[in-house]
């Protein structure tokens, strides 16, 4: 095998510079994340982004915050309230938006008023405070929202880091298919390669997808393909369990011929110590593609629930 099938594709993620070990900070400070720099495949491309410096504000600075006015949030200094902000922060998403067009993911520094995910503090008329996205991260969001995002909490939890690093994998390849052209026979074939994962997290969402996926021809493939890909994000952001038991009893079923009474008795047990977290998914992949028919099955060589490494589908993505 040649060597240069085995280079992964550069995936760009944008970052908080001050996660990313920039002294950016108001206080001219950073906040150099391990998980951000250590954690995330190798073929992750980190793109440092610091709001408040692109709008101009100076490091150090003056500390800024969220505040209600008349239903409306506005960035504001704490010490000098004059200075207004919230325009030239949403200009700013406005221009990262196209120029961070490519990125497939974000990882954003909690608890800022510019970049927290859902945790800054949001002065209220009444004087009371509130919990909120930050300013560019709302406005970065409702212009790209498509766009898997995390914080630095979340991203030290290991699940959560997971499922941040799946949504940006899937959103990856949904642009690379995209790319090349999206029409219906693309589609049921990116639907193929990815539903057993939706079906883990999603059985409703999974089966909603296969009817919109059945019905959809290339004269409406522009609409549907829209349809599609966001409710499987919403999806697969949304979910809180994993249930791998109901994707291999599907897979299980799907296989040619009987299995002899050894080896199912085996992979029912295996199935067990994977609920009970005595064996991993990778051994539960393993045991399952080396029964008889298992690696044959139709779409299984182009799972990505089966095959969920980089490196596998550049693989078996050449032509």
């Amino acid at each position: 095998m040649n060597d240069a099938h085995h280079v992964e594709p550069v995936i760009r993620i944008g970052a908080s510079a001050c996660l990313a070990g920039e002294r950016v900070r108001y206080d001219g400070t950073d906040r150099r994340d391990r998980h951000l720099l250590e954690e995330l495949p190798g073929c992750f491309e980190r793109v440092p982004v610091c709001p408040e410096t692109a709008i101009g504000l100076g490091v150090p600075r003056a500390p800024i915050r969220l505040q209600r006015e008349a239903g409306q949030i506005r960035l504001r200094g704490i010490d000098e309230p004059a200075a207004d902000h919230t325009g030239a922060m949403l200009n700013l998403a406005d221009h990262m938006a196209r120029t961070l067009s490519d990125v497939c993911g974000f990882v954003f520094k909690a608890r800022s008023p510019s970049c927290a995910v859902d945790d800054a503090l949001l002065l209220q008329d009444d004087g009371s405070e509130v919990r909120h996205a930050g300013l560019f991260n709302q406005a970065l969001r409702q212009r790209l929202p498509l766009l898997p995002v995390i914080d630095e909490n979340g991203l030290a939890d290991q699940t959560s880091r997971e499922r941040f690093i799946e949504r940006v994998v899937l959103l990856y390849r949904w642009r690379q298919v995209s790319d090349a052209g999206m029409n219906a026979a693309r589609l049921q074939a990116f639907h193929c390669a990815h539903r057993h994962r939706l079906l883990a997290y999603d059985e409703y969402s999974c089966l909603m997808l296969d009817d919109l996926v059945a019905q959809t021809g290339d004269d409406d493939i522009a609409a549907q393909a829209g349809i599609y890909i966001g409710r499987f994000m919403a999806a697969l952001e949304g979910a809180t369990k994993c249930d791998h038991a109901r994707v291999f009893r599907e897979l299980l079923a799907a296989l040619p011929g009987t299995l002899t009474p050894q080896q199912d008795i085996g992979i029912r047990r295996s199935l067990a110590a994977l609920a009970a977290g005595e064996i991993d998914m990778d051994e539960m992949r393993a045991r399952f593609l080396a029964l008889p028919g298992a690696a044959a099955l139709p779409g299984v060589q182009r799972s990505f629930y089966l095959y969920p490494y980089l490196r596998d589908f550049v693989e078996r993505d050449r032509p």
